[in-house]
């Protein structure tokens, strides 16, 4: 979903889902006028976006902690974000991460489940170097 700053405010384009020319702010609008509840989630929502674009983690813990249940499908997932709130502010405040570690462990599983199985782990572990530092290399020299 993208940041409420950056919609369409001025410029109306055709909107497939309704039919009709309209500014991407007149939609949302109308989507929060139907119901108070999807309004409070949705504000909550933005802020908690805007919070981890900035990385700012005083302004998540606030939001954390000043939450109050609204019935909504938000209810869930801020108790689990409520429930590592030491662990959700850390990944704010650090810029580490561990998707490259992600991906390669993708890659070695469908390597995996591709090959049926190996007569020795030798082979199995040069598939795996063939599939990630040798074809990495040649379709970077491309």
């Amino acid at each position: 979903m993208e940041s409420f700053d950056s919609i369409e405010k001025i410029n109306p384009k055709y909107q497939y889902s309704v039919g009709y020319y309209e500014t991407d702010l007149n939609l949302i609008t109308k989507c929060l006028d139907l119901d108070e509840g999807f309004a409070k989630s949705y504000e909550v929502y933005q802020d908690i976006l805007k919070a981890i674009r900035t990385g700012d983690t005083d302004t998540m813990n606030q939001i954390l902690l000043n939450y109050h249940p609204l019935n909504t499908a938000m209810d869930q997932t801020m108790t689990s974000l409520r429930k590592y709130r030491k662990q959700v502010l850390n990944a704010l405040k650090l810029k580490y991460s561990n998707g490259f570690l992600e991906g390669i462990i993708g890659r070695i599983k469908k390597i995996k489940s591709s090959a049926y199985g190996y007569r020795s782990w030798n082979n199995f572990t040069e598939r795996i170097n063939i599939q990630m530092f040798w074809l990495r290399a040649s379709s970077s020299a491309k």
